[in-house]
């Protein structure tokens, strides 16, 4: 894995802080804007007990930049919800990127 300045790296034992958190889902939403991609809102924990990650859509609200791979004009939105705690950077980081691509309805290419 890439040192990248934005957001400290850490070892399989430390738990993200949640400055942490901010600041990788950040770089994340940049990156999707970046892409033309919906950037979807990071929490954490996930409401439902027992998963490391949950994802919930919003309904597609007019307005804003269209999306490529929308054709109504109307733009999907969502939560991406991890679990930092005992868990490390990297499972974390992926189920963020996970996410996005979940919510933005993409396909190997």
């Amino acid at each position: 894995m890439r040192h990248d300045d934005r957001f400290p790296m850490q070892t399989i034992n430390d738990d993200l802080s949640a400055t942490e958190f901010a600041a990788v889902a950040r770089v994340l939403a940049q990156a999707a804007v970046a892409l033309d991609l919906v950037a979807p809102g990071f929490r954490t924990p996930p409401r439902i007990v027992g998963v490391d990650r949950t994802l919930r859509r919003f309904a597609p609200t007019l307005g804003g930049p269209t999306v490529s791979h929308s054709t109504s004009g109307a733009r999907p939105g969502g939560v991406v919800s991890v679990v930092i705690k005992g868990r490390p950077l990297a499972a974390v980081v992926a189920d963020m990127i996970e996410g996005v691509v979940v919510l933005n309805q993409l396909s190997p290419a």
